[in-house]
């Protein structure tokens, strides 16, 4: 069983195409969708890397700076605070 509503479809190529448009197959609509978000990764029709770094970045920068006021608490100690960034730099 295929979730329509759920399911979506896009072409990964360097070159500019018209494949841009839903797809009917054995009566279930599917819809073109331009990126989407798989295993954390940005993946993008146009197959460009640069928009991949600058998701990456940016969800680092969400990261870094949630985190901010607990990098800047002097309840921990630098040891410890030094071993949470890296795991978080670990993570993305």
């Amino acid at each position: 069983m295929i979730n329509e509503s759920k399911t979506k479809y896009m072409n990964i190529n360097r070159n500019i195409t018209n494949l841009e448009q839903d797809v009917i197959m054995k009566g279930n609509t599917f819809a073109w969708v331009q990126n989407f978000i798989c295993l954390g990764g940005l993946l993008i029709s146009k197959n460009l890397i640069n928009d991949e770094i600058k998701s990456r970045i940016a969800a680092g920068d969400r990261c870094f700076y949630s985190l901010r006021q607990l990098f800047r608490s002097r309840a921990m100690s630098k040891a410890v605070k030094i071993k949470k960034y890296k795991t978080m730099v670990h993570q993305l």
